[in-house]
């Protein structure tokens, strides 16, 4: 069984979930509705960069291990330092020992001069 080492757990993130959401129109919509702070450990694991619609645009990848929790899936969103990062998948370590989510952050976006 794999064990989470709490000393390498440096990192205080927050965690989303998408609610419904009622609108002063009376539409009805998702928003996304605090309900967890957890420590974790935060990997980066790539970087790409890329031009789209005259903008140089940026993502990163990041892998995080948490300790598991019955609550948190793909359509869950985490948050880390005023960045927003979406979660692609949440893998099980061991049996219940803790996840490993991967994500994917939006860098900031340059718009390039014309």
């Amino acid at each position: 069984m794999q064990l989470i080492d709490a000393g390498q757990l440096d990192r205080r993130i927050t965690l989303y979930r998408m609610v419904p959401q009622r609108l002063d129109t009376g539409e009805e919509t998702y928003g996304p509705e605090l309900y967890a702070a957890v420590w974790a450990r935060k990997l980066d694991v790539s970087g790409n960069e890329r031009w789209a619609g005259q903008q140089l645009a940026a993502d990163v990848d990041s892998r995080w291990i948490i300790r598991w929790r019955p609550d948190l899936n793909p359509l869950c969103e985490l948050r880390h330092e005023g960045r927003r990062y979406d979660i692609i998948s949440v893998l099980e370590m061991g049996r219940r020992a803790g996840y490993e989510v991967l994500t994917r952050a939006r860098a900031e976006v340059a718009r390039v001069p014309r």
